[in-house]
């Protein structure tokens, strides 16, 4: 104990010599690489626990997306219904050719063959939306899509159901879905695609949200 005592003291008297040095540099070195671990180790952890959030979220987000898909499974049928239904695809070829009868400037209240051909439409506007209301309902769908909605490629003519009849409605409904941003991207898909939770583009005074 006393030479360990001794040799510090000696050390002491003595800054500048070589095992002095030695010693300080060594202490040095090692605190930078102590440091430098720490530093490193740091970086790593950060890195690890920023990987596994990333990680956590994609699955988080691929099972929700999942879940939306299992539950929506009515609401996708009745959308291919929709594209597939001899009655739907009637009432819309025939509201197409209604738009060609209007543009050409035909009076739809005229006694003429082109009135009694709108009357036609009317009536057949009429049955189809019957038969469209009664499979809205009876495909169990109102607890997902509160309005549906079909309608010609302008947008002119259409039939809507809703669940709820507090639903605000519009002559230019059709069209003012059409000049959505997502409207043509959605058109185009072949199949259902989730695009995210936008903001309902026909309620303008309340901040609800859908999922087009």
């Amino acid at each position: 104990m006393r030479n360990q005592e001794k040799q510090v003291h000696e050390l002491l008297q003595h800054p500048h010599s070589i095992r002095l040095q030695i010693i300080l540099w060594s202490m040095g070195f090692a605190t930078m690489v102590a440091l430098a671990v720490s530093i490193m180790s740091y970086g790593y952890l950060q890195r690890s626990l920023k990987l596994n959030q990333e990680q956590s979220t994609r699955i988080n987000l691929q099972l929700l997306r999942a879940e939306i898909d299992r539950s929506l499974d009515k609401t996708i049928t009745f959308a291919n219904w929709t594209r597939v239904d001899p009655t739907i695809s009637t009432y819309l070829s025939q509201m197409v050719k209604a738009e060609r009868l209007a543009e050409s400037g035909e009076n739809a209240n005229s006694e003429n063959s082109a009135g009694r051909i709108f009357k036609d439409y009317r009536k057949l506007s009429l049955s189809t939306w019957e038969h469209f209301n009664n499979e809205y309902n009876s495909m169990g769908t109102t607890e997902y899509i509160q309005r549906a909605v079909v309608a010609t490629p302008k947008g002119k003519h259409f039939l809507q159901s809703v669940q709820n009849s507090s639903v605000n409605s519009s002559i230019d409904l059709a069209e003012m879905l059409m000049k959505t941003p997502y409207f043509d991207t959605l058109l185009q898909n072949q199949d259902y695609r989730f695009i995210g939770i936008c903001k309902n583009p026909l309620n303008e005074f309340y901040n609800t949200e859908i999922i087009p």
